[in-house]
């Protein structure tokens, strides 16, 4: 099946975007299918964007261990977390107390954050780089799990591309998104998205050194 299952939708939940377990897991669409979401939620919705990476030509605040509390309050707010996995590590205990990060508690309030965005309106669309590598209190809250692939065509036929850097022969690349929950599947043009983010950024984790 073929369809635009999220991007009609409008409706306030959390989406993650990953690779496939023990196979090419970088490279392979899932920052730039978080960023088509955002495009489409900030242009079409007019959602406030918070980030905790930079976004080119778009308006947006930087997503900080500082502003959770500001994000509950933003009504109508879409929230991009590139490479959560670096953030709370899989094997973090999440406690009020938590003294792990370069803020007290820091991984409790995220996951608070995290139930809490129906309330008001509030999007976000994070990344990983498998979805085993999100610790256990995050995976339970994800409404919609996409499975991250790029493909390119090869004599009329979708072929897996099986490296982060293809050859020139490939041409165009699609990005193929399959709904976990539900099977669903959607393919999509990636190369408009790439302008809105540099995918060389190195994501910190908010751990203490």
């Amino acid at each position: 099946m073929y369809s635009n299952w999220y991007i009609n939708s409008g409706e306030s939940m959390n989406y993650i975007f990953f690779g496939r377990s023990c196979d090419l897991n970088i490279g392979n669409g899932k920052t730039v299918s978080a960023i088509r979401l955002l495009m489409h939620e900030h242009l079409i919705l007019g959602k406030t964007v918070f980030s905790n990476i930079k976004l080119n030509g778009i308006e947006y605040t930087p997503f900080t261990p500082d502003n959770i509390g500001e994000i509950l309050e933003t009504e109508n707010a879409f929230v991009l977390f590139d490479e959560i996995h670096a953030i709370i590590p899989k094997n973090d205990r999440i406690l009020p107390g938590c003294k792990k990060h370069i803020k007290l508690g820091l991984c409790y309030d995220m996951v608070q954050m995290f139930r809490q965005v129906r309330k008001n309106d509030i999007t976000t669309a994070s990344t990983a780089q498998t979805f085993g590598d999100c610790v256990y209190q995050l995976r339970v809250v994800m409404q919609q799990m996409i499975i991250c692939e790029k493909f390119h065509i090869e004599k009329g036929v979708f072929r897996k591309c099986e490296t982060d850097k293809c050859p020139e022969s490939h041409g165009n690349h699609f990005i193929k998104q399959t709904n976990y929950r539900n099977g669903e599947i959607l393919y999509f043009e990636p190369e408009m998205f790439y302008k809105f983010y540099d995918s060389n950024e190195i994501v910190k984790g908010w751990n203490k050194l």
